[in-house]
């Protein structure tokens, strides 16, 4: 018996497509989408034609549905932003993804709130070197001249640092123990009233600060000078070159590297600072790290490098 509707053979123990019992099969199957009922209920040369007037999913025709496929994530990218300056920026500092601000040369100083850059009001012109902070309320900015800014979560306002020197680093752990590093070997504390100088036996330039806490921090600059801070003085380390050095990142009082010109790095062990090879000699501004098997440094003609176990 021919069914010419459906064009299919259909044997005589199979219900017509009229017949309810008939009916009720393809109801069944349209609502499981069930492979192994119909292979259980529905000869193989009937598979292709439910399938084909989606009374069964394409994946019916396996003995078992594959996994759906998960489409692919697209790759995170670098993306130009309108930042509304012109001006070199040289630093960054945030609190989350929509809390960010930057500085840069003739004052410039920019906000991020998750959507655009905005100028800020710095109430200067002179250059800025390095942002940190605490939290939104309470950051700080220097640069040129000794200057010093604090952000209150409303306005910078500039603060008294007692030095005309230029400040190029700033560290911290809280909002009572910041350190500012600059030219002439300028060290001034803020101890949440006033920026107070210390005393560190050199007139080099330092370029970086970096601690684990208020009793451990190092200072880095020209020369290959590193100094350190053990809670009452800062104290000279030898590093054995004449190199500057720039940048500052550790993950440890054991574990600490400075960077700095024709591809220096040098690598800190609790006891002596030892040169690591680098195979380059372009100048590293800028060190960054996970943990101690995991760190990188950056510089001149788009240099970087990577130390990965």
């Amino acid at each position: 018996m021919n069914d010419h509707r459906s064009g299919l053979s259909t044997p005589e123990d199979i219900p017509t497509p009229a017949s309810p019992a008939r009916r009720r099969l393809l109801l069944m199957l349209a609502a499981t989408g069930s492979t192994a009922a119909a292979e259980l209920l529905l000869p193989a040369q009937w598979m292709a034609p439910l399938i084909q007037i989606g009374v069964l999913p394409v994946h019916a025709q396996g003995s078992s549905p594959g996994p759906t496929p998960t489409p692919p994530t697209p790759p995170l990218q670098w993306t130009l932003q309108t930042s509304g300056a012109s001006a070199a920026l040289n630093s960054l500092w945030g609190t989350d993804a929509n809390s960010l601000w930057a500085v840069g040369d003739t004052g410039t100083l920019l906000k991020w709130d998750g959507t655009a850059w905005t100028p800020q009001p710095s109430g200067t012109q002179e250059t800025l070197h390095a942002l940190w902070g605490t939290d939104i309320t309470n950051i700080w900015a220097v640069g040129s001249s000794g200057t010093i800014l604090r952000w209150n979560g409303t306005a910078w306002t500039p603060q008294p640092s007692g030095t005309q020197e230029t400040l190029h680093a700033l560290w911290g752990t809280d909002i009572t123990h910041i350190w500012a590093a600059g030219n002439t070997g300028t060290i001034l504390q803020w101890d949440g009233a006033t920026w107070t100088p210390q005393p560190t036996g050199t007139q080099e330039t330092l370029h970086a600060l970096w601690g684990t806490d208020t009793t451990h921090i190092w200072s880095a600059g020209n020369t290959g000078t590193i100094l350190q801070w053990d809670g009452a003085a800062w104290t000279p380390q030898p590093t054995g070159i004449q190199e500057t050095l720039h940048a500052l990142w550790g993950a440890d009082t054991t574990h600490i590297w400075a960077a700095g010109n024709t591809g220096t790095i040098l690598q800190w062990d609790g006891a002596a600072w030892t040169p690591q090879p680098t195979g380059t000699q372009e100048t590293l501004h800028t060190l960054w790290g996970t943990d101690i098997t995991h760190l990188w440094a950056a510089g001149t003609n788009g240099t970087i490098l990577r130390r990965a176990s």
